[in-house]
């Protein structure tokens, strides 16, 4: 891919060009050209050649200049470490290292990088989603500090090296369109003493905050039937599953085991020969059509198939 931007501020802008070395796509390599125009000719020369994984331009620093922001993971266990580094051009095409980090030692391989701002510090931030094994990720957080020019983690793997890891599927986003990055978690779930064996598991998207991962944000994931339920705070621990894997049904109840409501998943052939009872359909796809029928019980909670068909998605 090619890029174009104006990382030292001069008004011409730098080509960024990211290619593959040999037949690895695990690795890539980024090349910099500096341009420079003079009577109606241009000029184009190369600056930088850095391995990366991950690259995104940042705007750190207070001059008129933009920045390199390079991860790399070095999954060959030499001398080189996986670092995050901030990479400045200035004026004259030098290229200036201004600051450079360390990421987790375990890491094979990074997934993505995202930033937003620190609502107490306004601060940018950055969210590393690193794999550290087959099908397992982390996440690091690290904040840049405007006046000493460097990178401080806010959520590093030293202390609690597993306190973010999960699946490699699961990749940090902005799940409430705040504006702040939420990372996700897979917890067990709540459930009916009287419930299937477990097919599926809560999943709890948390802000960084000073006091650690906070959760703001829950879902129940059923893994068999492929669809995911938001879940509302006002239900917890008041809200359990109770699964009926081998009917494609479950069942949402109370602490009494009364069931609240029921969500079902059925071919359009048994839909159509079994759409006699108080079931809606709440959504189709492909051949399934999922129904949810709410019991008495459930509207005296408030809980009505509407609600529930908007909390209602797909996995993807």
């Amino acid at each position: 891919t090619v890029e174009f931007d104006d990382l030292n501020g001069d008004g011409d802008e730098e080509i960024m060009v990211s290619w593959f070395l040999f037949d690895d796509k695990s690795q890539k390599v980024l090349s910099v050209y500096t341009s420079a125009s003079a009577n109606d000719a241009l000029s184009v020369s190369a600056c930088l050649s850095e391995p990366y994984n991950l690259m995104s331009v940042a705007n750190l620093k207070s001059d008129n200049g933009k920045q390199l922001l390079i991860a790399y993971a070095n999954n060959t266990r030499d001398d080189k470490k996986s670092t995050l580094r901030l990479i400045g051009i200035d004026e004259k095409d030098n290229v200036n290292l201004i600051n450079e980090t360390a990421l987790d030692e375990r890491i094979i391989n990074l997934s993505s990088m995202l930033s937003d701002v620190e609502p107490d510090t306004a601060a940018q931030r950055f969210f590393i989603d690193a794999m550290i094994a087959d099908g397992q990720c982390v996440t690091q957080v690290f904040r840049w500090n405007a006046n000493a020019e460097k990178f401080v983690s806010v959520l590093n793997n030293t202390d609690e090296p597993d306190a973010t890891l999960r699946s490699s599927e699961l990749l940090c986003r902005d799940i409430d369109n705040d504006g702040v990055v939420e990372i996700p978690l897979k917890k067990a779930m709540s459930e009916s003493v009287n419930s299937d064996t477990s097919l599926g598991y809560l999943l709890v998207w948390c802000k960084v905050e000073k006091t650690g991962l906070v959760p703001c944000e829950h879902y129940v994931v059923n893994l068999l039937e492929n669809y995911t339920l938001y879940y509302p705070r006002s239900w917890k621990n008041k809200v359990f599953v109770k699964s009926e894997n081998a009917e494609r049904k479950w069942h949402f109840v109370n602490g009494n085991d009364d069931t609240l409501f029921t969500i079902s998943a059925h071919s359009f052939a048994d839909w159509d020969d079994n759409n006699s009872d108080n079931s809606e359909m709440i959504m189709v796809q492909n051949d399934t059509v999922y129904c949810c029928t709410v019991t008495d019980i459930g509207e005296q909670a408030e809980i009505t198939v509407s609600d529930i068909a908007g909390y209602f998605s797909l996995n993807i």
